[in-house]
């Protein structure tokens, strides 16, 4: 089967790495609780992450690591698009030279973490908006918190 070429922002690769995993994490926080006993907590989804390792052979080999390279540096996500699996909007967290460059061999691992914009839509829905100011206080002396009011207000 001949599969599409692995894409990120505006870099194709010249052949698809030799390999590709994806890790789904969910965040748990577990809690002690008295007498030895314990509560986990579901803390809902992680972030994917795209790992894989592949290499350059020929003339150009280090040229071709140095152009991937360059949209490492590149800010923000982009679109991560790999011939099997689901297009993501990730960011570009890791590139590794796995050895010393040979002038016509190179090889290297990379690692993606997807963006997930979604909670917006959920946070909107909330009522929670970026506008929204959060207010929590405890039990202290009225002045004190008088005084931790005003001086947050005037940072506004």
């Amino acid at each position: 089967m001949l599969l599409e070429p692995m894409r990120y922002k505006d870099y194709i690769w010249p052949h698809n790495p030799a390999t590709y995993s994806i890790t789904y994490e969910r965040q748990v926080a577990v809690h002690k609780v008295p007498f030895g006993r314990y509560y986990a907590q579901d803390l809902g989804m992680g972030c994917r992450i795209m790992r894989g390792q592949g290499e350059f052979a020929g003339g150009d080999a280090y040229d071709e690591f140095k152009r991937l390279a360059s949209v490492f540096y590149s800010d923000g996500p982009g679109l991560l698009i790999h011939p099997l699996w689901q297009i993501s909007n990730a960011y570009f967290t890791g590139l590794k030279l796995e050895q010393e460059p040979l002038p016509d061999y190179v090889r290297y691992s990379f690692e993606f973490r997807e963006r997930y914009d979604g909670y917006s839509e959920e946070l909107a829905a909330a009522g929670i908006t970026p506008d929204l100011v959060r207010f929590s206080c405890g039990i202290e002396d009225q002045e004190d918190l008088i005084a931790d009011i005003v001086q947050a207000l005037e940072q506004i």
